[in-house]
């Protein structure tokens, strides 16, 4: 893998993309949780299977339009968006299992052959 670029693996198929992205990726994490609140005013909390969850947001302004057709048909095709998950090495070489919580998968041309694209991945732990 080149050093300052993204790449996601699925199965056999990888996908590396030309230049890394614009904007720093920003992290979220969240515990999940389910939480009601009873008429008296109580609250009351359960943990779900998945104890937390991370999103990583990644952010391109300048796509190429080559970059972007190959993203799509990976999302669109090999992992038929978050239908299956995919190990993404991110720009730190650091390896994640996350999915693609892009749907639908939107991009805007921003000049001719340039896209912008943001793809939100989500890490469960």
């Amino acid at each position: 893998m080149a050093a300052g670029t993204h790449t996601f693996t699925s199965g056999p198929t990888t996908f590396t993309f030309a230049t890394g992205n614009v904007y720093p990726v920003r992290t979220t994490r969240r515990r999940a949780q389910a939480m009601v609140v009873s008429a008296g005013g109580e609250m009351y909390v359960q943990d779900k299977a998945t104890k937390s969850v991370t999103e990583h947001e990644l952010v391109w302004a300048g796509m190429s339009s080559a970059d972007f057709a190959s993203l799509k048909s990976f999302i669109v095709t090999t992992m038929v968006f978050a239908n299956g998950t995919l190990t993404w090495n991110d720009l730190d070489n650091a390896d994640h299992t996350v999915r693609v919580v892009n749907n639908p998968f939107e991009a805007t041309e921003v000049a001719a052959g340039v896209f912008a694209v943001t793809l939100t991945l989500r890490e469960e732990t």
